[in-house]
Formats: C-alpha cells, sequence, structure tokens
C-alpha cells in the first residue's frame, strides 16, 4: 500500500510526488472531477465523434473561474486513428476537432486543470 509522507502540520507528499495540503479533504464524490483543497480543479471524459463530424463541443461539470489547460488524446481504433486538437478554450468548456470527418466515429479522451477558488 502506498504511503504519505507528513511533511508539515497539513501538507503531505503522496507516492506519486505529489504534495497536497489537507491530505483528507480532496474531494472524490464525483466521477468526472475532482476539487483539491489548494483550489486546483481536474476534469476529464471522454467524446464521440459520429462519422461526417468535424468538432464536438464539450462542457465541463464546473466552471474554472479563468480558462483552464486542457489536453486532448484520440483513442486509437482498428477502422481508424484520426488526428485530434482542442480549441476555444473557455471556463465552461472547449470544442475538439478531427482531421477526416468522413470516416468512422472518432473517439477521444481529454483533461482540463485550472482551478476553482
Amino acid at each position: 500500500m502506498a504511503k504519505s509522507i507528513k511533511l508539515g502540520a497539513d501538507t503531505f507528499l503522496d507516492a506519486s510526488g505529489i504534495v497536497m495540503s489537507d491530505h483528507t479533504a480532496i474531494d472524490e464524490s464525483h466521477t468526472d472531477y475532482t476539487k483539491l483543497p489548494d483550489g486546483t480543479l481536474i476534469q476529464w471524459g471522454a467524446a464521440t465523434m459520429d462519422a461526417g463530424s468535424s468538432s464536438k463541443t464539450i462542457t465541463f461539470s464546473v466552471n474554472f473561474i479563468s480558462v483552464p489547460i486542457v489536453v486532448v488524446s484520440a483513442r486509437y481504433t482498428n477502422t481508424r486513428n484520426d488526428h485530434v486538437l482542442v480549441a476555444g478554450e473557455r471556463v465552461n468548456g472547449f470544442t475538439v476537432y478531427r482531421n477526416d470527418p468522413t470516416t468512422n466515429q472518432q473517439f477521444c479522451s481529454w483533461i482540463a486543470i485550472g482551478k476553482w477558488k
């Protein structure tokens, strides 16, 4: 079992090397985002773009207070592996685009990191 190292009264270093304050206060009650005590908000999800569609707008479950960093990755399928990119990042979502909308469905995963407070 991974252990945390206590660095101070309410600061911990976890097994992955992440320093966190108030180790027990992480909000893990949601399935697509988590809020950390230091104000960091991490949201994640997946999107499917149907054949013929060149883009998909994603709306976050919780708004960030400023535009977050968003990373999108295409999922390889045995029929196609399009390139995807993200644009139009906003506090409440973003748009993901693909290079060839004439092919089959394209699946992608995404993660957004920013602040909630």
